[in-house]
């Protein structure tokens, strides 16, 4: 008897360009190495939330699997994808490669803890975080993200509003925390984030 074949992983490749793609981005995503049945969607000239929310209800119309999400302005080696799609197969929900603000001195997106009682200063920056490692976290930016699409089921529609003074990432963060979702660092990801100069680790200086 025939064995039934498995039907292949379906991943959306998302990214939100409110106005332009740099070059280093879109070379990246050339040399990118697919894993399982990959599309491609583009939200442009639109604010990053709403961007956001379009792209999220793209995936779960189409029957996507996964989503893959992929800023504008960043930088990323040829395995990025091959990397988070196995911390996923690991257990994890939400998964980011490590990047950085566009700023000196330069800081780490990703977040210890996320206080919503607080009016100002919400989110603990994890400057000692482990290097090459798999490691939970509270919030990070969405520069490089890779989740499952199923955990949207469970929100409202548009899952990447911004709560008062909070970024439309964290504010997904914060309801993915609410909702008892794994999410997770792969520092072994490096990306950069396009600017004038590469903000990447290679500028970090790391607390003594």
């Amino acid at each position: 008897m025939k064995k039934k074949e498995r039907r292949r992983m379906k991943t959306l490749i998302a990214i939100p360009a409110m106005e332009q793609m740099f070059s280093w981005t879109v070379q990246c995503l050339e040399k990118l190495r697919r894993v399982g049945e990959c599309e491609t969607e583009f939200v442009i000239r639109a604010a990053v939330d709403t961007a956001r929310n379009i792209l999220a209800k793209k995936a779960l119309e189409g029957g996507f699997d996964r989503i893959l999400w992929i800023d504008s302005d960043m930088s990323f080696e040829p395995d990025m994808m091959e990397r988070l799609s196995a911390d996923l197969d690991a257990g994890w929900d939400v998964v980011t490669g490590i990047y950085f603000k566009r700023t000196f001195p330069v800081e780490p997106v990703i977040y210890k803890a996320l206080d919503m009682e607080k009016e100002r200063d919400r989110a603990e920056t994890y400057w000692d975080y482990p290097q090459d490692a798999v490691f939970p976290v509270a919030g990070f930016g969405f520069g490089g993200v890779m989740m499952r699409t199923d955990i949207l089921l469970s929100l409202n529609e548009a899952p990447f509003d911004c709560y008062p003074g909070m970024s439309e990432d964290l504010s997904f963060c914060v309801r993915m925390a609410e909702q008892g979702n794994r999410m997770a660092c792969d520092s072994r990801v490096k990306l950069g984030h396009c600017g004038t100069i590469l903000f990447s680790e290679k500028l970090y200086k790391r607390p003594e």
